[in-house]
């Protein structure tokens, strides 16, 4: 059994939980601490601009999270940008697990590192192979940092929220000075 509590301080911009593994012995339950995760944290924010970084990176989790930031902010545009960098998400076989996952934003931008992929010995993946997986042929799909940044820095960012979904760091961007860039 998994048990998830959730300890938020209402005044911390992150969101904590602690992830318990209960298990059954012939003496009764034992239950070990496994690991506490910070799931979304508010990197900025002025009266017109909210950007997150969310540790989301499995399609369950983008899907989830796209969904709720829309439902929170029905008055703002939302462009949510995902990080594939993990063994399954650069896996193209495993891209199809993305499918219609990524449907809620208002713009939906996906950013990997082909580098990633010859370090960990992974078989190509093209930009044309990221959109079929999404099934959304208007993704935008950008392969180096330096064009992404470019970007969402060319994004009119007024009432909306930027929503940066990794468990990596978009390829070595510092996120806190980055949105310190987009919002001034």
């Amino acid at each position: 059994m998994i048990w998830v509590e959730n300890n938020e301080k209402s005044s911390n911009p992150f969101i904590f939980l602690s992830v318990y593994f209960i298990k059954a012995t012939k003496n009764g339950l034992l239950c070990i601490f496994l690991q506490q995760s910070i799931f979304i944290k508010r990197l900025r924010e002025n009266e017109k601009t909210i950007i997150f970084k969310d540790f989301a990176h499995a399609p369950s989790k983008l899907l989830a999270t796209s969904k709720a930031v829309v439902k929170q902010f029905p008055k703002r545009k939302v462009i949510a940008c995902l990080e594939l960098h993990t063994f399954s998400s650069l896996n193209k076989n495993f891209l199809s697990q993305y499918e219609d996952t990524f449907d809620k934003p208002d713009v939906s931008i996906v950013y990997y590192n082909p580098d990633t992929l010859k370090h960990k010995n992974l078989p190509e993946i093209t930009p044309a192979d990221i959109r079929k997986g999404f099934n959304k042929s208007k993704l935008e799909v950008f392969t180096q940092r330096s064009k992404l940044q470019e970007y969402l820095k060319s994004l009119d960012l007024t009432d909306c929220v930027l929503l940066l979904m990794s468990s990596g760091n978009f390829g070595g961007i510092n996120l806190k000075e980055f949105a310190n860039q987009l919002i001034k």
